[in-house]
């Protein structure tokens, strides 16, 4: 039952979240739409920045640039974003635990570009 107040509480706050910075809200499963494994930080880091090079030549997955933009809409009216990064010395609520976090310090397009990375304040 918890489990399911969470996810609940995550759609309501992803949709007022998505009213306050006025974006279209993106349901989870939208912005997930491959499958991917756990992965090392490091490998995130590199998928990413590989990803990066793809879409420079034109050979990107269709389905890995349409989750980037996605990503990108949501990073792009994010509080702690700090010209192209994530901001380590800046603070926001995540949106499913209610916790304090801090920015990742990562580059926001090589990050959007990893499938398998998530956003420290859980907004993808």
């Amino acid at each position: 039952m918890a489990s399911e107040n969470k996810k609940q509480n995550y759609g309501q706050n992803l949709e007022e979240m998505a009213k306050k910075l006025g974006v279209e809200p993106v349901a989870p499963k939208e912005i997930e739409p491959l499958d991917q494994k756990p992965t090392s930080q490091l490998n995130q880091i590199l998928t990413g920045w590989g990803n990066r090079i793809k879409d420079h030549l034109d050979v990107l997955d269709p389905r890995v640039k349409a989750l980037s933009e996605k990503r990108l809409q949501i990073c792009n009216v994010c509080p702690i974003r700090l010209g192209n990064k994530c901001d380590p010395r800046q603070e926001i609520q995540h949106l499913v635990t209610g916790n304090t976090v801090r920015g990742c310090g990562c580059n926001i397009a090589a990050k959007t570009m990893s499938p398998s990375s998530h956003c420290p304040a859980g907004k993808w």
